[in-house]
Parts: C-alpha cells; sequence; structure tokens
C-alpha cells in the first residue's frame, strides 16, 4: 500500500507488485533543474475507496512511465493526472466519481487499453502510438465529461481502432490513423458537441464513424 507522497532527486521509481492506493499519492522523479527519472508501476494499481485516492506522477521531460497492469480495475482511482516524456499502458485506466484522467506526455500502448471516467474529463496531450503497427486499440469513455485530443494518434504506428464511445464534447486537434475510428457524442447530454480542428486529419481505412452515442 502507499499512503505517501514519494520525491526522488530524478533517481527512478519502481514497484514490482499490485498497488493499492490508501491515500492520494503524489510520485515526483523531477527535482531541481534535473529532467527526472523512471516511474515503473509492474502491477495493477488500485484506491482503497472508489473514486477518492487520487495518483499524480512527475516524471519530468525525461522520464519515463509505465504502468504493467491495469489501473483502477478492481477500485477505481479518483483523479489521475500522470506526466512524464512517455507513458506507456498495458491495460485499462478507470476512475469513477467524475475523476479526470490527463496524461501529458506521449502514450505507448501495450495492449488494447480502455479510458473510462465516469463523466470525468479525458485529456490527452501528448502522441498515441501502438507498440506495433495495427497491433493495439485505444477506447475513450468520458461518460457525460469532455476529451481532448490534443496531440496525433497513430502517427508514428497506426492503431486498430480508435474510438470515443461516450462524452459530452470531443475536440480532436491533430491528425488520427487507426483502420477503424468512432468518435461518437452522447445522446443523453443537453448540448454535445465534436470538434475536429482545422488542423486535424483523420485517416481511416476501413470505417470511420462520427456522429451521437446511442445509449
Amino acid at each position: 500500500k502507499i499512503a505517501d507522497d514519494i520525491t526522488t532527486a530524478n533517481a527512478p521509481v519502481t514497484f514490482k507488485g499490485a498497488v493499492v492506493l490508501s491515500g492520494s499519492t503524489v510520485i515526483t522523479t523531477k527535482t531541481g533543474t534535473g529532467n527526472g527519472g523512471n516511474v515503473a508501476l509492474s502491477g495493477a494499481v488500485n484506491a482503497t475507496t472508489s473514486g477518492t485516492e487520487r495518483l499524480t506522477i512527475v516524471a519530468g521531460s525525461a522520464g519515463a512511465v509505465s504502468f504493467g497492469g491495469a489501473m483502477g480495475g478492481t477500485t477505481p482511482l479518483g483523479v489521475t493526472n500522470v506526466g512524464g516524456k512517455t507513458i506507456t499502458l498495458s491495460g485499462n485506466l478507470t476512475t469513477s466519481n467524475n475523476a479526470d484522467i490527463t496524461l501529458s506526455g506521449a502514450v505507448v500502448l501495450n495492449a488494447t487499453s480502455t479510458l473510462s471516467s465516469a463523466n470525468g474529463d479525458i485529456t490527452l496531450t501528448g502522441s498515441v502510438n501502438g507498440s506495433s503497427n495495427g497491433g493495439q486499440s485505444l477506447t475513450v469513455n468520458a461518460g457525460t465529461g469532455d476529451v481532448l485530443i490534443n496531440a496525433d494518434v497513430g502517427n508514428l504506428r497506426a492503431l486498430n481502432s480508435f474510438s470515443v464511445s461516450h462524452s459530452n464534447d470531443t475536440t480532436v486537434s491533430k491528425s488520427v490513423k487507426a483502420s477503424t475510428v468512432s468518435i461518437l457524442s452522447d445522446d443523453d447530454t443537453d448540448a454535445p458537441s465534436i470538434t475536429i480542428a482545422d488542423t486535424a486529419s483523420i485517416t481511416a481505412n476501413t470505417t470511420f464513424k462520427i456522429g451521437r452515442a446511442h445509449v
């Protein structure tokens, strides 16, 4: 269990087993003028109380963050903010109680993954790529929260599928490349919108769908 914050002087932090957050936790491997250290959590990460314990990781411009299992798969996390040079996902990331998810760094999918926030906002500020071309998929489910895709998806290794399954407002600012692309806003929100920026492009080899979700 982790109950307190963890700070290193740009040195790596590694957890080799399952982690339970018994309190909101900040893991910081960037201090002073350093560029940060790696953070690796090789097992599952869960909260103690659904949607309550927050997780923040600050790995700096050089620190690689890697998750080897599902996050919030048994007990969803609270607000989750992860920042690093790269962020590797090997399973789903789930929050609850309107808890936002923010990934600030280049995301690499080691496995097909779903980001689910139970009505919190989901923001991706870095690129999203698979670990192999066409081998992984990403689903983003914000419920009635907003989705912001602020960097390229599949620009280095195209995804098998990229889907925003539920959201209120969704904004795509850069390119999206996948065999299947689906971007849906939720039927039961008051005024859902989907914005494709002038700078964005969407490439779908087989299927492209944009519109309202049916729930």
